[in-house]
C-alpha cells in the first residue's frame, strides 16, 4: 500500500483523516481475506508547495503509530521507508519525478528495489540451520533447514531453491534446484572446514540467506587402542572407535535409515558403548545406521554400517 499522496499534495486532507481512511482500507482487505500481510509505504515526497511537504511528512510520521494499532500476528503490516533519500524536485540531477510528484524512472527503480528488499526479508528463504556455531561430522548426515513460507498447505511462495555451502570464498554447490520443502538432508562432505555457512537461493539467484554465523565441519577420527580422546562412541565387539570433538556428551540416539529411533546408548563419562541393540534389547538387523550424539550447545552425526554380529 503506497496510498496518501493525493490526500496530502492534492486535497490537503488532515492527516487524521487519511490515516483513518488507510486504516478502514486495512479493515477491508482483512474481510476480504483474514491471513493478508500488508507493506504499508511511508509514501515518497513532493516537490509542490510548503504546505503539502508539511501534510505529507506529518502523514509519514504518522504512519508508525497506525502500523502498531492495526499490526496482528494473523495480518502484519510491515512499515517500507520510501520518504528517505528521496529526491523530488524534477530539475534536480538525481531527480526521482518527473514532475516534482511522480517518479521518474530512476524513482520506479528506486521504489522497486526498496519493495523488493521487504519482500526478501520476509518472504524469501531464512536460515534456520545450521546458522552458527553448530558442528558437523564428516562423512555423517546432517538436516538442513530453512524457512520456507507457503501459499497454502502444499504451495510454497518459490517453487525450488538451491543450496550451497562456503569454501574460502566460493560456494559449492550442495544440490539443487530442489522442492523448497524447507529441509534437505545432507551427506556432509568428509573434509575439515573451520568455518563455513550455507547459503539458500533462488534458481535464479534473485533472493537468497546465508547462516548469519560461520559453523564448522570436523572428522569424527577412527583410533584404536586406548588413545586419548574427548569422547569416544564405539560398536560392541567391533575394534572401531569414533573419537568425537566433544566435551560434554548429553544423550546418544541410534536412528536407522528411514529415521526410525531404535535406540539411545547410556553415556559413561567420556564414553559410549552401543551394544547394537533396539529398545527391545533385541538385535538389529545389518544396515546403516546414525548416531545422533549431543552435547551442550552443539551435536555430531555419524553415519555407520553396523554388523549385528
Amino acid at each position: 500500500m503506497h496510498l496518501g499522496t493525493n490526500d496530502a499534495a492534492g486535497s490537503k486532507e488532515p492527516t487524521e483523516t487519511t490515516i483513518g481512511e488507510l486504516s478502514q482500507i486495512i479493515d477491508i482487505l482483512r474481510d476480504d481475506n483474514p491471513d493478508i500481510f500488508i507493506f504499508l509505504a511511508q509514501i515518497i515526497p513532493v516537490a509542490t508547495n510548503a504546505e503539502s511537504n508539511a501534510i505529507n511528512t506529518a502523514l509519514n510520521e504518522a504512519m508508525p503509530a497506525l502500523q502498531t494499532l492495526k499490526s496482528t500476528k494473523q495480518s502484519p503490516i510491515v512499515l517500507v521507508d520510501h520518504n528517505s533519500f528521496w529526491d523530488a524536485y524534477y530539475k534536480s540531477d538525481t531527480a526521482d519525478c518527473y514532475d516534482n510528484v511522480h517518479p521518474s524512472p530512476r524513482g520506479e527503480e528506486k521504489m522497486a528495489t526498496r519493495w523488493f528488499n521487504a519482500f526478501n526479508t520476509h518472504f524469501g528463504p531464512k536460515v534456520i540451520s545450521p546458522n552458527g556455531g553448530e558442528q558437523l561430522t564428516a562423512g555423517a548426515l546432517d538436516t538442513l533447514t530453512w524457512r520456507s513460507l507457503m501459499i497454502d498447505d502444499t504451495t510454497a511462495v518459490m517453487d525450488s531453491v538451491k543450496l550451497s555451502y562456503k569454501v574460502n570464498d566460493d560456494w559449492v554447490q550442495i544440490s539443487g534446484p530442489i522442492a523448497n520443502t524447507g529441509s534437505f538432508v545432507w551427506s556432509v562432505p568428509d573434509i575439515d572446514l573451520a568455518a563455513t555457512k550455507l547459503l539458500v537461493s533462488s534458481t535464479n539467484d534473485s533472493v537468497s540467506d546465508t547462516s548469519d554465523i560461520s559453523f564448522s565441519i570436523v572428522k569424527a577420527t577412527s583410533v584404536s587402542g586406548n588413545a586419548p580422546a574427548r569422547f569416544t562412541f564405539s560398536l560392541a565387539r567391533e575394534n572401531k572407535q569414533y573419537e568425537l570433538p566433544l566435551t560434554s556428551v548429553e544423550a546418544v540416539s541410534i536412528f536407522d535409515i528411514q529415521g526410525k529411533k531404535v535406540s539411545s546408548v547410556p553415556v559413561k563419562g567420556h564414553t559410549a558403548v552401543w551394544n547394537k541393540k533396539d529398545f527391545h534389547n533385541a538385535p538389529v538387523v545389518n544396515g546403516v545406521y546414525l548416531a545422533d550424539i549431543k552435547s551442550a550447545g552443539s551435536s555430531c552425526k555419524i553415519k555407520m554400517y553396523v554388523s549385528a554380529n
